[in-house]
């Protein structure tokens, strides 16, 4: 798992970031708050920057979890 993840609310549980992460990312899609779930960079705001780095670990497989 990497570490943009940390933290975060997209959710990984079933181990492959998908459609649900990119539910997540849709929903708070443009917004500019610290707390947001999506916000992987943790720039504030949910961006294109964001997308990339879900784009990057799309479909990857966690095989087990890093605690």
């Amino acid at each position: 798992m990497t570490s943009w993840v940390r933290g975060r609310k997209l959710r990984r549980i079933c181990g492959v970031v998908d459609m649900a992460d990119l539910e997540i990312m849709a929903g708070d899609w443009l917004a500019a708050d610290p707390t947001l779930g999506a916000d992987l960079n943790a720039d504030s705001t949910v961006d294109f920057k964001d997308y990339a780095a879900l784009a990057d670990r799309w479909l990857d497989e966690q095989l087990w979890p890093e605690w």
